[in-house]
């Protein structure tokens, strides 16, 4: 049985400790003109902020390695990564997102100076996505890529492969 158990935990850290996971995908999605065709207001100092926290725990420091990379091809466009609590700062708007002044927003990561990237390695904490735009024409289309890498840390894989290591030398000396 300990070989058994030794060479699963084995197959299980080389793939998730040592290789890794990791993914792609592609969204298009409608960026919207800031000009709100009313003579003097104009939201291109505005943002949106989705409802929904996304909460990540604090174990997860320990336990693995995450990082996303988020692109578009807008250059009007961009994509942030606030602090929950960056929230209270905003108003309601009843459509499923939040209305901010980007100016009052802490970013993590991107923002109105990303450049059409985000390169975000996942850590612990409370987080909402930000949007803002300053196209002053016409609703425009772009294109959002991402792709992620999610591995183990090498703390957690070496323990992992050391205790499988054991178990398997356990069960051979056993049978």
């Amino acid at each position: 049985m300990p070989l058994i158990i030794g060479s699963v935990i084995l197959v299980v850290t080389i793939f998730a400790g040592f290789i890794g996971f990791s993914g792609e995908g592609s969204e298009s999605m409608d960026v919207p003109s800031c000009s709100t065709g009313i003579s003097g207001l104009d939201i291109c100092d505005k943002s949106a902020m989705l409802e929904q926290n996304i909460p990540i725990p604090n174990a997860v420091n320990g336990i693995i390695v995450a990082n996303f990379v988020i692109q578009w091809d807008s250059p009007d466009a961009w994509i942030g990564i606030v602090d929950a609590s960056d929230a209270d700062q905003c108003l309601n708007s009843g459509e499923g997102y939040l209305l901010c002044d980007t100016e009052d927003l802490t970013f993590f990561e991107g923002g109105p100076d990303s450049s059409g990237e985000i390169d975000w390695t996942l850590s612990g904490g409370n987080y909402r996505f930000v949007a803002g735009n300053s196209v002053d024409g016409v609703t425009e289309t772009t294109e959002i890529t991402y792709n992620y890498d999610i591995i183990l840390t090498s703390s957690i894989a070496w323990f992992l492969a050391i205790v499988g290591i054991g178990l398997v030398a356990r069960g051979l000396v056993k049978s």
